[in-house]
């Protein structure tokens, strides 16, 4: 299993991507839910994009390493909810037969992940994706989430599919369609503003 780093450091969220605070601490976005029912058409993906970049799954996964994932890649986009579940719940998630955990990985330091999520089959879920600050924009990403499409569909699943919001990364959406996800469904909600209710808590952006 990897081993936990420090807190990473990267660039800031782009000026204006997010609302500004509330006293409510209500924080409202736009749902966009994406599928594909069919594999993409073009030759897989690189097993490796480069000798020191590797996509490895991790078996039995610990609540320690997924919080430190979850937010080292999710904190610029104001990503909360996994800090507000107990610990025997998300061991109990993590270690559920139809729960993936996919670390990417450069030069043995750890880059990105992604959770892969089959207690609905035939469908599968990607339930979270992306990289670290510092390795945006650097082509990491795409190849990553190609890697993991090709995965799903070798094992001939009905429907893999994903949601985001526009409060994540602004090319996140545009991401999903460039892979062939296509959207079917778009839903106003409202999240808890963490930058309100947990303004000590973590450095938010």
């Amino acid at each position: 299993m990897p081993d936990v780093p420090d807190t990473p450091r990267g660039p800031v969220v782009p000026p204006g991507h997010h609302p500004p605070p509330r006293a409510d601490a209500v924080l409202p976005t736009v749902l966009t839910y994406l599928q594909m029912v069919e594999p993409p058409a073009r030759p897989p993906a690189a097993r490796q994009p480069a000798p020191d970049v590797e996509l490895r799954r991790v078996f039995e996964p610990s609540v320690t390493l997924d919080r430190w994932l979850y937010n080292a890649v999710g904190r610029p986009w104001l990503w909360y909810e996994r800090n507000q579940m107990p610990d025997d719940w998300l061991l109990a998630y993590l270690r559920d037969p139809g729960v993936e955990l996919w670390t990417l990985t450069i030069g043995g330091e750890i880059a990105g992940y992604a959770e892969l999520d089959s207690r609905q089959w035939p469908d599968v879920e990607l339930a979270y994706f992306g990289v670290l600050p510092a390795v945006i924009g650097k082509g990491y990403g795409p190849w990553m989430l190609d890697r993991l499409i090709d995965i799903v569909w070798a094992r001939g699943p009905k429907r893999f599919w994903v949601h985001t919001n526009l409060l994540d990364h602004p090319r996140a959406l545009d991401r999903y369609k460039r892979a062939v996800f296509v959207a079917y469904k778009t839903e106003a909600v409202e999240y808890r503003d963490p930058r309100v209710l947990w303004p000590d808590s973590y450095p938010w952006p």
